[in-house]
């Protein structure tokens, strides 16, 4: 409340069963999009099988950590 930071700023990185679990944690918190609008990503131009990468490597991780 006093410490001059914005509520999207502020995150909360629980116990989990293994670290690979935080990456995910912060995304479901909203740090991709903060991170995203903060440093401008937005306005990098990122091709369609870039961005299938990236959603396949997601989809990967999410595997490794629920399997």
């Amino acid at each position: 409340m006093f410490c001059h930071v914005r509520p999207q700023q502020v995150l909360g990185v629980h116990n989990v069963s293994s670290t690979y679990h935080v990456p995910l944690l912060l995304r479901d918190q909203g740090m991709l999009d903060y991170l995203r609008k903060r440093m401008n990503l937005d306005e990098i131009i990122v091709s369609k099988q870039m961005k299938a990468s990236g959603d396949l490597l997601m989809s990967k991780w999410r595997n490794l950590t629920q399997g």
